[in-house]
């Protein structure tokens, strides 16, 4: 939540002062820009909290604990996006729990690069090898391999906080008007 506020305030007290500046130098808006800034205050204002919680867990998760696992089953999934799927299987307090984790490799690039990335990772997770796993101690069916940070979330995270800038910028050059009576 912290994050969320931090991020969420710079953006705004920078684009406002772009805003005020590109205001002070003679840019005006009108009905677009109002309508612009209030579509871009909603889509940032909805990505930054949606995205937060889940960059503060994946921090948490490096703090996680640690038990041994064993890679169960590896393959290769997708068409267009092709990604490593990897399964394993570790124990806490007795219990068998079996995960599997596509290492959160981007789903972008040219289809063969996709393609290569996903065998190196699989060849570096063979069947049988035994593994660190991190587990959440309230919950431990939640797990991860590589913990940490995400490249999925941290988009979503940049992208409200640009968003939140586009409106700091727009709204002191959108005249914003009084209705007339």
């Amino acid at each position: 939540m912290k994050l969320m506020l931090i991020v969420g305030a710079l953006s705004l007290v920078f684009g406002l002062a772009l805003g005020a500046f590109l205001r002070w130098r003679g840019v005006r808006g009108g009905t677009v820009s109002m309508v612009l800034a209030l579509v871009t205050l909603l889509a940032g204002g909805l990505l930054l909290p949606y995205s937060a919680p889940e960059i503060n867990a994946e921090i948490e998760s490096r703090a996680w604990p640690h038990t041994e696992g064993v890679i169960s089953d590896t393959t290769r999934v997708g068409q267009r996006a092709i990604l490593p799927l990897i399964t394993y299987s570790y124990q806490v307090d007795g219990v068998t729990y079996t995960d599997s984790t596509d290492l959160s490799v981007p789903g972008f690039g040219s289809k063969r690069y996709r393609g290569q990335t996903a065998s190196k990772i699989l060849a570096a997770y063979p069947p049988g090898k035994t593994v660190k796993v991190r587990y959440n101690p309230d919950n431990p069916k939640e797990s991860a391999l590589r913990p940490g940070l995400r490249w999925a979330p941290l988009m979503r995270l940049t992208l409200g906080a640009m968003l939140l800038m586009t409106f700091g910028a727009i709204t002191p050059i959108a005249r914003w008007k009084k209705p007339q009576s």
